[in-house]
């Protein structure tokens, strides 16, 4: 996922194609550095997805008004968990990319 100015929902869902198609390009070709707001636009917007697919599933398994309270807290608390999780993880395998003595600084 490239840093562009012109990031928006297009962007998020040709970097999703990509990475489902061929993940050893999109990871090769993916920028080492950079912001932090294209990264997280693209967790949020995979999260919400899963949320609302999340939802469907639910109205279609357990009944109207049971399916309704799940879809509703899938799609609003899935992509704030990711966001906590995803910080959670990318701070676990930082320490670990420090403690193998990383030489990278």
């Amino acid at each position: 996922m490239e840093d562009s100015p012109q990031f928006g929902l297009g962007r998020v869902f040709a970097s999703a194609r990509d990475l489902l198609l061929s993940p050893t390009e999109f990871y090769r070709s993916m920028p080492t550095s950079g912001g932090i707001a294209n990264p997280l636009v693209f967790l949020l917007v995979m999260g919400v997805l899963s949320g609302l697919i999340g939802s469907v599933i639910a109205l279609l398994g357990a009944g109207p008004l049971a399916g309704l309270g799940t879809g509703l807290a899938a799609v609003i608390f899935l992509p704030i968990a990711l966001l906590i999780g995803g910080f959670i993880g990318a701070f676990i395998l930082f320490v670990i990319w420090k403690l193998m003595g990383s030489a990278l600084d």
